[in-house]
């Protein structure tokens, strides 16, 4: 199994390499071909809360770096750390190849998206995984860093708990990353090609842009 997955991968590569118009679909692979090894989340004892976007396994998809993808294994991403787990023989494991994007199955018809390998910006690098809100050319991308916080209630000892900082981006087609400002100027000026239609939703549709479910309709616009 192992030997015929390395010579796809290699095949692959090859195809790749000599003719970029071609397009090669995505090498298949199954658990029992994929590594892991056991990570242990640190710094949690005694925190109140999960630090998981879901405390139960989930089925899901996993595209690898190097091209290949993992479908109906079971996952856990931790907001906490922002790490993926999966789960192997009932043990928790982090993958050893570079995961360049994966899909959390929350229903028969419904996904959360996730992608790392953007530019760095600020704290993240490009191992960040950023759940993509809104996918194109023009993407709305946001990360949830659940950190642990000390809580005092009245007349009662410090505890720690997790407390969930959200922050929102877009990737825009010149490549770069950039820290949502929500309002239309700031917007017009990152995507001046798309200022017309930016005036014309918001206005048409009397999208706040405060909100997220106007700044995600807003995004869809620009991308259908």
């Amino acid at each position: 199994m192992m030997k015929r997955f390395l010579l796809s991968i290699f095949t692959t590569c090859i195809l790749t390499s000599t003719d970029a118009q071609l397009q090669v679909p995505a090498v298949r692979i199954f658990l029992e071909d994929v590594e892991g090894r056991p990570l242990k989340l640190k710094g949690i004892d005694e925190v109140e809360g999960s630090p998981f976007l879901y405390e139960d396994w989930k089925k899901g998809s996993v595209t690898f770096n190097q091209g290949s993808v993992l479908s109906g294994v079971d996952l856990k991403f931790a907001l906490f750390g922002n790490q993926l787990f999966f789960r192997k023989e009932e043990e928790m494991l982090e993958f050893t190849l570079p995961v360049k994007e994966f899909q959390i199955h929350t229903s028969n018809t419904q996904s959360r998206l996730f992608r790392s390998y953007y530019p760095t910006i600020a704290e993240n690098t490009s191992k960040t995984f950023y759940e993509v809100v809104v996918d194109g050319k023009i993407q709305l991308l946001k990360v949830i860093n659940r950190e642990v916080k000390d809580h005092k209630s009245y007349n009662e000892p410090v505890k720690k708990r997790f407390l969930d900082k959200e922050t929102w981006y877009m990737f825009i087609p010149d490549g770069t990353i950039h820290f949502l400002k929500r309002d239309k100027e700031s917007l017009k000026a990152l995507l001046p090609e798309q200022a017309e239609k930016i005036e014309k939703a918001i206005k048409e549709k009397n999208l706040k842009l405060k909100k997220d479910e106007d700044i995600i309709e807003l995004f869809r616009i620009l991308v259908a």
